[in-house]
């Protein structure tokens, strides 16, 4: 009963948490502090010798242990992962913090199965514990300064079409391009294409002729002179196409 009093509690405050924060990790840093203070109050309360107390004490240790490791664990693979496809493969600009939510309480579901209270008593178990949070945190604020610094930065999500001839016209898909007010550069294989359209995620260039073909690369010159990632794109001979077509 006291277990489900503490859940209860712990989820008012995550949700209070993330109705004024309007961030996931803040209210569940909050969670998670509501739970540690009540827990650190036990050695007074033990001196008091308050059994109640003590008891809504053990039990709120036994639910702070698994949310804290699946809290480890979160910035441990989940906020990696969710980094690598969104700044490094470049696969969607943004992952549903649905997604973030659903593995944090699967993780503290799983967790809530093992029986923390006896491995907690082995040799060194605490202090490799104290160890493992240290480092998921580490983790965590190293993620939070590669986002910071990535998360604002030109990025090319996709073109199309992947090759072209004089004149074709291509769209490129991608984010942080500036409005058109402040427009910037299409650079193919060291040359500037004309831009025909440009917004913050969208550009319509159209290629001119270009100096050689086969597989160059394309990239955005934003208009502070930032440069995005490149994706490759091929340059085609039209009388290539002709004899093909021939043929």
């Amino acid at each position: 009963m006291k277990k489900l009093v503490n859940l209860i509690y712990f989820s008012l405050v995550f949700f209070a948490g993330l109705f004024f924060t309007r961030a996931l990790l803040p209210a569940l840093l909050a969670a998670l502090f509501f739970l540690l203070a009540t827990f650190l109050f036990e050695p007074f309360w033990r001196f008091k010798q308050l059994p109640t107390f003590l008891h809504f004490s053990k039990s709120t240790a036994k639910l702070l242990i698994p949310a804290v490791l699946s809290l480890s664990f979160y910035c441990l693979v989940y906020l990696p992962l969710e980094f690598l496809i969104t700044e490094y493969w470049l696969l969607v600009p943004k992952v549903s913090p649905v997604y973030g939510l659903f593995f944090l309480f699967f993780l503290v579901t799983v967790l809530n199965f093992f029986s923390w209270d006896r491995l907690l008593v082995l040799k060194h178990s605490r202090l490799l514990l104290l160890v493992f949070v240290t480092i998921c945190g580490s983790v965590y604020f190293q993620y939070r300064r590669e986002k910071l610094s990535r998360e604002y930065l030109p990025k090319i999500y996709r073109i199309s079409p992947a090759w072209g001839i004089q004149a074709t016209l291509i769209e490129i898909e991608g984010i942080n391009f500036y409005p058109a007010w402040r427009e910037g550069t299409v650079i193919l294989d060291d040359q500037e294409l004309v831009a025909k359209f440009w917004s913050d995620k969208l550009i319509t260039a159209e290629q001119q002729v270009l100096a050689r073909f086969g597989l160059v690369e394309l990239s955005v010159k934003r208009e502070d002179g930032v440069l995005s990632n490149s994706v490759p794109f091929e340059i085609k001979n039209p009388a290539d196409l002709v004899n093909l077509q021939k043929i």
